[in-house]
């Protein structure tokens, strides 16, 4: 069959007209496969379409529990990953050819050009409704390379009905009012046009107030983001494999209007989010729970796939191959640990360059270990600013005693100078313990664990508090007024299942702080997970080492 026909018979691209048809059979790529060759492997990020021209192929499917099952046979004609064809997630089915087959494939990004020199052909296409939800969520800016949003909603829309109503309703009668109180129609719009732009304005705050927050589910973590225009803002999140349980609130109204409450609970002691007055939750928990058993299945499908590859390796076996693909995929990607680029601007970017130059400690240190933070540099100037300019005064008074003592202060105390030099001494002494003080509280991450160091000065007290990055539950931060958004900082609260609670105060850039932790227990869990299955693989290899040695003995004796 020509590839154009068979294109044409695939339900995604039916509605394609024949030039269309030729652009897309144009970024085809032909195959032919033997009989077991790997076609798609589970828990690898798909990026590429599969079109069946001749032969069969099984797919084979890892559930949550570790079991291999077939799910299906595919026959000619049938197509395999079209979500991978408009979005990069971990694949949920491996696919084996069971006869020699004959395929073409389309990668994405060869899709993607395809699509920006014809952008006519989208609305050609007939895209499944699910991918299509993904492809109009709304892009966050907090989301990784490797993540993609899954689901976002905001609070029902009864939520900012309420307050619009009732403004309405006073400024109806506000116009009523003003109307009958004019002494005339030329008076009337001299009071009422005001009052209408004041309305609109409300009006305008109240609906952007309400599209600021949201709760979202990703393939990677369940989020809240609540924000307030310039005076607030605050975001917490969860792995979406540490949820434990989720539950559902709902009241008369919440029935009726069909919203509620949906309370998500995590193995940290306070560590419940709660996803209020949501409209349909039951769709939300459901989403949930299916993203939470697919990334158990993916994690348990690769940590199988690898003990089988190992298996085979022992035993000589031919199996699959992923090297034998017929376009190459990899394994779902760890995140980028390196940690972060912060842009900073005017007296931030000088006391930075200040920290830079060794005058004052630097309020973020990038190591190879980890991320260091200390407090804003804000706080330093409020802890610092009162005894140098005492110091100053100090300065001063001892500089004119020292030079050129006036008469009336020799009459005064005939100790004056050294009693300026001593206030100078203390008031010096006074600043730069402020600084270290300020200096001394630290805040790390590192590629295991969490770290904070409340120190003070000349080894009078530390407190030192450590955890695993493996046992964190919960990330989140907050900017809980006008002066933190404007200097950009606030606190980063991270909850875990063990030490408890851990509060990064009042450190810069908050998002990039949350996004870091976050970034770096992901990667932590996900090397574990390795290590653990190669540590299993590597005994698994050693059995069969002392077997074969058992064996070469019996055939000896």
């Amino acid at each position: 069959m020509e590839l154009t026909s068979l294109l044409h018979q695939v339900e995604l691209f039916h509605r394609c007209n024949g030039q269309q048809i030729q652009a897309i059979a144009s970024v085809c790529k032909e195959h032919f496969l033997e009989q077991g060759a790997l076609v798609c492997r589970q828990s690898y990020l798909g990026a590429t379409l599969y079109l069946i021209e001749s032969g069969e192929a099984l797919v084979r499917r890892i559930n949550e529990q570790g079991e291999d099952r077939p799910v299906k046979v595919l026959h000619a004609g049938e197509v395999i990953g079209i979500t991978s064809l408009f979005i990069g997630e971990p694949r949920d089915a491996s696919v084996v050819a069971v006869s020699d087959l004959h395929l073409f494939t389309i990668r994405r990004e060869d899709f993607n050009a395809l699509l920006e020199r014809n952008p006519d052909l989208w609305r050609a296409l007939t895209i499944p409704s699910e991918i299509v939800y993904k492809l109009r969520t709304p892009t966050v800016e907090w989301l990784e390379s490797d993540e993609t949003l899954v689901y976002l909603t905001h609070r029902h829309w009864l939520v900012p009905a309420r307050p619009i109503a009732l403004v309405s309703l006073v400024y109806i009668l506000l116009s009523v009012f003003l109307f009958v109180q004019a002494s005339s129609a030329e008076t009337f719009p001299a009071y009422w046009v005001p009052v209408s732009g004041l309305y609109l304005l409300i009006l305008i705050w109240l609906w952007l107030d309400w599209r600021n927050d949201y709760f979202a589910v990703t393939t990677r973590r369940v989020v809240h983001q609540e924000r307030m225009l310039f005076l607030f803002e605050a975001r917490e999140e969860a792995p979406i494999d540490r949820v434990q349980d989720i539950q559902i609130e709902k009241g008369f109204a919440a029935s009726a209007f069909n919203y509620g409450d949906l309370i998500i609970e995590t193995a940290a002691v306070a560590g419940v989010l709660r996803f209020s007055r949501i409209p349909q939750p039951e769709k939300m928990r459901e989403v949930i729970f299916n993203q939470t058993t697919r990334m158990l299945a993916v994690s348990r499908a690769a940590h199988r796939l690898q003990i089988q590859d190992e298996l085979a390796s022992r035993l000589g076996q031919r199996y699959p191959n992923p090297t034998s693909m017929p376009v190459p995929e990899y394994p779902f990607a760890l995140p980028d640990v390196n940690a972060l680029q912060f842009s900073r601007k005017g007296l931030a970017r000088f006391i930075e360059k200040l920290g830079t130059w060794g005058l004052v400690p630097r309020t973020t240190v990038v190591t190879r270990e980890g991320v260091t933070w200390r407090k804003h540099w804000v706080f330093l100037i409020s802890k610092a600013i009162f005894p140098f300019l005492l110091a100053g005064v100090c300065g001063a008074a001892t500089l004119v005693a020292l030079l050129n003592s006036p008469v009336w202060l020799g009459d005064f105390t005939p100790y004056f100078p050294y009693l300026s030099a001593a206030l100078l001494v203390i008031t010096y002494g006074w600043f730069f313990w402020r600084i270290n003080d300020w200096a001394n509280d630290l805040y790390i991450v590192t590629d295991d664990r969490i770290i904070d160091i409340e120190r003070h000065p000349l080894f009078l007290s530390e407190s030192r508090r450590e955890a695993s990055l493996g046992v964190i539950q919960n990330v989140a931060f907050k900017q809980g007024n006008l002066i933190a958004k404007v200097f950009n900082y606030g606190d980063v609260v991270v909850q875990t299942a063990g030490p408890g609670t851990f509060t990064f105060m009042h450190v810069p850039n908050p998002r990039n702080v949350q996004r870091e932790v976050f970034k770096r227990m992901e990667a932590f869990r996900r090397n574990s997970r390795e290590h653990e299955a190669s540590a299993l693989r590597g005994e698994m290899s050693e059995w069969f080492g002392i077997y074969d040695q058992m064996h070469s003995n019996d055939s000896n004796g």
